[in-house]
């Protein structure tokens, strides 16, 4: 919304969603930050050292909140809050499924388990139709024990997965409750690209006519043999049977950690985690807003929002009014560049009403550490917030926020007093409220004349 200059502002207003106790539950939890007998009960069971990262979200077509994420495994003879590496080591697909909008848990599922290799928890989506639920994951195999089995650089596609590398999915048609085994993705990469795979975690979108979207990065080598990194969007228009080439970006910023989500039916927004350091003034997250139904680039808006160099979580809400309000949860964000070193904490819901062109930050959901987070709708409203928490990621939560129903009131700046009159010009308010009236219809802000109100009684005020 545009700054005003005006005397006097009076703003009535209330965010449009609210945290309030009981609202955030524990979805996965860390095997080694309990209670010694806690820790020995859960790592004696599954044989490792465990934890949680790359939270993903689904709403099945049911209303079932399915919440996903990697399970990674090191020896239990590592220390307590050891690393837990991206590569090289087992990783699990964990999923937890939940029947009251996120309030409670089922118990765990493995959807995609292998103790000689490493599963990368990729994009989820589902289609309406046929009520499908597709969940992707990049695979590394690996050598003896955890020993990390790397592929030569810079193979293609086809030669990556020749080896066992590569994009898998699985699927389900009874709302999450039973899963097929992995299977290679066909995804159409450019021939020539390498460094090929969906991007992180968190989930793709159905578009109102049928088609799923989901996104992709590889690299193209350049004349003079530079690598450049692209980000490209994938479709389908046949259930999720098979994929085609949409729109390719040459992004600012990382091309792995991508999200995703509609401004209308025929429109969606890519933003992408910043290319930048410590510093959000380096740290800017990048928009690329996507037009024909993935088909087409409309606009790029660089340098709208700062935060930690982390991924972020993206949703929209659908509405008879377009664009459709956006929903952005990243650390340490704010609208604007400084030069303070930047941590992951601190996670903050910002909105949009102009397809990110601009944000509105909202509430910080957790000021402690946290990190990576996805962001859905439930079929009551409730906005459902998946994320990375705590030291270590000690666990991954699940914060549910309740519309409140709260609406924007603008009130205008009351008439000058005229005992003022030699400190402040009568009537100057006039121009400001006229400029603010403008602007406040624009956006759709209920206007409130406080002016007009004051004015036949300014003498008895």
């Amino acid at each position: 919304m545009k700054r005003l200059l005006i005397n006097s502002l009076m703003v009535f207003a209330s965010l449009a969603f609210a945290a309030g106790a009981g609202t955030s539950s524990t979805v996965f939890e860390r095997s080694d930050l309990n209670s010694p007998e806690s820790t020995k009960k859960q790592e004696d069971k599954v044989g490792w050292k465990f934890g949680y990262r790359i939270p993903s979200l689904l709403i099945t077509q049911q209303g079932t909140v399915l919440a996903f994420a990697d399970r990674r495994k090191i020896s239990k003879d590592q220390k307590v809050g050891a690393t837990l590496p991206d590569t090289g080591i087992p990783t699990d697909i964990a999923l937890k499924r939940s029947l009251d909008g996120g309030l409670t848990w089922q118990a765990e599922q493995l959807i995609f388990s292998a103790d000689n290799c490493n599963y990368h928890g990729e994009l989820t989506v589902t289609n309406a139709k046929t009520r499908r639920i597709f969940k992707f994951a990049r695979r590394n195999p690996l050598g003896e024990g955890d020993e990390a089995k790397s592929p030569e650089k810079d193979l293609t596609n086809q030669e990556y997965q020749a080896k066992g590398f590569g994009d898998y999915f699985v699927t389900s048609d009874d709302d999450g409750q039973h899963w097929s085994a992995p299977l290679p993705a066909a995804i159409p990469y450019p021939a020539e690209a390498t460094n090929c795979s969906l991007c992180n975690g968190v989930h793709g979108i159905q578009l109102a006519g049928g088609r799923m979207l989901i996104v992709g990065k590889y690299t193209l080598t350049a004349k003079g043999g530079k690598s450049e990194s692209y980000t490209q969007v994938f479709h389908s228009d046949d259930c999720g049977k098979s994929w085609q080439q949409g729109v390719v970006i040459k992004p600012v910023g990382s091309n792995l950690e991508v999200v995703m989500a509609k401004t209308d039916e025929h429109t969606l927004l890519l933003n992408h985690r910043p290319a930048g350091s410590k510093h959000d003034a380096d740290s800017a997250r990048n928009s690329y807003l996507i037009g024909k139904d993935g088909d087409e680039l409309i606009q790029a808006n660089a340098n709208r929002l700062y935060a930690a160099v982390c991924h972020a979580g993206m949703t929209s809400q659908s509405s008879d009014k377009t664009p459709y309000k956006l929903f952005l949860t990243a650390p340490n964000a704010s609208l604007k560049a400084n030069t303070n070193a930047l941590r992951r904490q601190n996670l903050t819901l910002f909105s949009s009403h102009d397809s990110g062109a601009t944000w509105t930050s909202e509430l910080i959901l957790d000021k402690d550490f946290s990190g990576y987070s996805d962001l859905q709708f439930t079929r009551d409203g409730t906005l459902l917030c998946l994320y990375e928490a705590g030291d270590h990621t000690k666990s991954i939560k699940c914060c549910r926020l309740k519309q409140t129903g709260a609406k924007l009131i603008f009130g205008s700046t009351t008439p000058v007093p005229e005992s003022d009159a030699a400190k402040y010009v009568k009537d100057s308010e006039l121009p400001y409220n006229v400029v603010a009236k403008k602007v406040m219809n624009e956006e759709g802000v209920t206007w409130n004349d406080l002016w007009a109100a004051v004015k036949p009684r300014q003498d008895q005020l």
